[in-house]
């Protein structure tokens, strides 16, 4: 061999190892399966509640997009697997533990429900898994330190309630019409405690979540005479009541709690809605918030629902947590989530106590005028 062919050889080697070299590295740079974090969601997006779920489906996924837009979490994209809980503890159960079993899913969003929440609480604890609802209430959700909330218990809305009753309606009799689940049967004993101080609770009717036609509580209500009406139901169960009461020509002041200002509502119950009174948590009015409802309709071609702020807000919490944890270590996770002070959210500022329940939260008073809702004036 001479020294034209050695030095020919030689060259065809060092293409081959550079070309090897080259095919590794654009190997190694493409995305694998362990370089996603996977991140599971449980929301009513069918059945009871769906309004809700719906709305914070549409927030997580714009959320998702725009964190993935800017290069994921530490260089690795979210991907998100949803399940439906359809506002059921059990269906919620198979779901969580669909997540845990055949996507090794250990971060969790959902749910809202708080009858589904409280359902799959204790196999988060025993699991060691991390839970953050946009939407759920119940006050007992506090004994479990594994699941965090963007959104305030009910500990204190009976009270803040009961004070609007009072000091701007002068209200002294009250009916109630509640859904008869977790999240109703709790707000209806909230209030009625902190009311029965100051008045009389003259009638109480429960509906099932699944209801369609209220006019035979509606009747009983009419009968007892109340200066008010309280109705703690989901927002399409809120609607249907508004509209039959129109029809039943039962002229009483309406109110309702936190799950008041949701556009299925007025969707429902028509001009029925004029004049209702509710509550929505607080906001603060900020470009933040601003970009996030032009971003929202330009994607959707809809303003966010109730939760879709909330539920907005979540996979950025966990970005902040996720860049100095593992996506798999819960305990850091949860450590970093009780960190963060005064991040400010599309939904608000947002701090967590050490029950991982959101602390400084108060409500925001709205009524329904023209076929909107507005912020409440004496």
């Amino acid at each position: 061999m001479n020294n034209a062919t050695k030095t020919i050889l030689g060259l065809i080697v060092a293409i081959l190892v550079v070309r090897g070299i080259y095919t590794i590295t654009q190997k190694s740079s493409e995305p694998t399966t362990d370089e996603v974090i996977k991140i599971g969601v449980i929301l009513p997006l069918t059945g009871p509640g769906e309004e809700y779920g719906v709305a914070s489906k549409n927030g997580i996924e714009l959320a998702v997009e725009q964190i993935n837009a800017i290069g994921g979490i530490n260089g690795r994209k979210i991907e998100v697997v949803y399940e439906d809980d359809k506002c059921n503890p059990k269906d919620g159960l198979t779901a969580l533990n669909k997540l845990v079993s055949l996507e090794n899913i250990k971060v969790v969003i959902g749910a809202i429900c708080s009858g589904v929440v409280l359902g799959i609480a204790p196999e988060v604890q025993k699991d060691n898994l991390l839970v953050i609802s946009s939407g759920a209430s119940n006050p007992e959700i506090s004994d479990y330190p594994n699941i965090f909330r963007n959104w305030p218990s009910d500990a204190a809305q009976g009270e803040f309630l009961t004070k609007l009753a009072q000091e701007k309606l002068g209200i002294k009799k009250a009916a109630i019409i509640y859904i008869n689940n977790d999240y109703g049967v709790v707000l209806k004993n909230l209030f009625k405690k902190e009311f029965e101080k100051i008045g009389q609770v003259v009638a109480e009717e429960a509906i099932p979540d699944t209801m369609n036609d209220a006019r035979t509580q509606l009747l009983k209500i009419k009968a007892s005479n109340p200066d008010a009406i309280f109705l703690f139901t989901y927002a399409k169960q809120m609607g249907i009541i508004l509209k039959q009461s129109q029809e039943l020509k039962i002229n009483k002041q309406f109110l309702g709690g936190e799950g008041t200002k949701d556009q299925t509502v007025i969707d429902v119950a028509g001009s029925g809605a004029e004049g209702l009174i509710g509550l929505t948590p607080s906001m603060i009015l900020s470009q933040v918030r601003n970009n996030f409802f032009t971003d929202f309709q330009s994607k959707y071609n809809e303003e966010p629902g109730l939760t879709g702020d909330t539920a907005y807000d979540i996979p950025f919490l966990l970005k902040e947590a996720m860049n100095k944890c593992s996506d798999s270590d819960v305990d850091c996770l949860k450590a970093g989530l009780l960190r963060i002070k005064d991040y400010h959210g599309v939904s608000g500022i947002i701090n967590f106590d050490a029950n991982g329940d959101l602390v400084g939260k108060t409500y925001d008073i709205i009524t329904v005028k023209n076929g909107e809702f507005v912020p409440y004036e004496e």
